[in-house]
């Protein structure tokens, strides 16, 4: 899954885009990605089922010269991302599955489990629409640092 912020130039911003040197312009992009990514990060945990604790754990970000990203690496999280068709859960490797009761604390076996359904919560998606303003804001008073304005 990648979601994407367009960044929609003013002519004002494309020329203090422009007047920017090419070591000020690489370290205006790592500022923006690295503190984009940071904020994303926090967000998504914020954002992601609070009885998960692990998955919120699991959220990290990454900061390369010309893009950032923030994932994990949890094979269910795109489960818990989007939408889920009720299933059965059959074990792969072993002859029941087992699992811990939330509630009780107790140990659960079973051979299948017929698993109703997961209501979405797409966390990374909300984390992104809910932030892109501040983004795109902070986007431009960077370029403005740069261009000393």
């Amino acid at each position: 899954m990648t979601v994407s912020i367009e960044i929609n130039w003013t002519e004002e911003i494309a020329k203090k885009f422009k007047s920017l040197s090419e070591n000020d312009l690489k370290l205006a992009t790592e500022k923006w990605l690295k503190e984009s990514a940071i904020l994303l990060e926090w967000e998504a945990k914020k954002l992601a089922p609070v009885d998960n604790w692990l998955l919120r754990k699991s959220i990290k970000s990454k900061v390369y010269p010309t893009y950032a990203i923030v994932y994990t690496n949890l094979f269910y999280a795109p489960f818990v991302h989007e939408w889920t068709k009720p299933h059965i859960i059959l074990p792969k490797f072993k002859k029941a599955l087992h699992w811990i009761d939330k509630k009780t604390r107790e140990d659960r076996f079973a051979i299948e489990v017929h698993h109703p359904w997961y209501k979405w919560n797409p966390f990374f998606t909300n984390a992104v629409q809910q932030n892109e303003n501040k983004i795109l804001n902070r986007f431009y008073e960077i370029i403005k640092q740069y261009t000393n304005d």
